[in-house]
């Protein structure tokens, strides 16, 4: 029976507490709010929402105290009177705050040819290097690909068996194909079929005499 007594007479003084803590605190600043939580020995969750000048002695009476977030409180306090349209209205943040006086095209101007970054400013002296080496068509032995590779790469591919060099045909061109009707010249020529002394690119094929 005691014991029923001095749980109820904690919970009233308790519950006194804060409503007087509230009462006292709300006038100054109604909108900063903490809720408070104590569990009590019998497994019992007391839960108040106070101000903040509440909180203090409530954390030493053993409760644990979070504030309130400012979204948690009702739509109607911030209507137009505090955030509405009228905040960010003409009178602060209008079109005239970022119009002709403070950033219009004239700014960025004639001034712009002088960025370093500036299309005017690229150099028409800038040379492409020449590739250190020829490039010719070679053909996979495994279904005839073309391919245009460089003359160290189609050199090693035919090395080891994996690619020849193209037929050229005469009046015809480099080819993969297989084209009927010519026949191998016992001469070699250049990329363009000109039979020159020290170049041997691709072997001449001339049509069949009839």
């Amino acid at each position: 029976m005691r014991s029923g007594l001095r749980l109820a007479a904690s919970l009233v003084a308790t519950a006194a507490l804060a409503l007087i803590a509230s009462t006292a605190a709300l006038a100054d600043n109604p909108q900063a709010s903490y809720t408070c939580t104590k569990t009590k020995p019998n497994g019992d969750v007391v839960t108040v929402t106070v101000p903040e000048s509440a909180v203090d002695s409530l954390t030493k009476a053993g409760f644990v105290c979070v504030k309130n977030e400012p979204a948690a409180e009702e739509p109607g306090d911030e209507g137009p009177g505090d955030e509405g349209p009228g905040d960010e209205g003409p009178g602060d943040e209008t079109p005239g705050d970022e119009g002709p006086g403070d950033e219009t095209p004239g700014d960025e101007g004639p001034a712009a040819p002088d960025h370093p970054e500036g299309g005017t400013q690229a150099s028409p002296s800038v040379a492409v290097e020449p590739p250190t080496e020829s490039r010719s068509l070679y053909c996979l032995t495994s279904g005839g690909v073309a391919l245009d590779l460089y003359d160290s790469q189609g050199a090693l591919l035919v090395e080891t068996g994996n690619a020849t060099t193209a037929i050229f045909y005469l009046g015809v061109g480099a080819s993969c194909d297989v084209l009927p009707g010519f026949q191998y010249s016992g001469s070699w020529v250049d990329h363009v079929g000109d039979v020159v002394p020290g170049v041997a690119v691709y072997p001449l094929f001339v049509p069949v005499a009839s």
